[in-house]
């Protein structure tokens, strides 16, 4: 979704649609995603396909996670 939130008209039905049929439900901008993804520790968020529909692609990279003894390992 745009930051209106009114683009692409598909999305703003959609939208509608889970305000009414669910207790909580909307969708999102890339930005709130991007926000999302990088508070879960991903990096390097970018949409990689928007079209005038609902169809995007974001993609992102979780990090490896280092372990105790990786992170020490050269302190000895």
């Amino acid at each position: 979704m745009d930051p209106s939130r009114t683009r692409p008209v598909a999305g703003a039905l959609f939208a509608v649609n889970m305000l009414v049929a669910t207790e909580g439900g909307g969708t999102f901008t890339f930005d709130e995603l991007a926000e999302d993804l990088k508070s879960a520790g991903f990096v390097e968020v970018v949409q990689v396909r928007r079209d005038e529909g609902m169809n995007s692609v974001i993609v992102a990279v979780k990090p490896p996670e280092v372990g105790i003894s990786e992170a020490h390992a050269g302190d000895s």
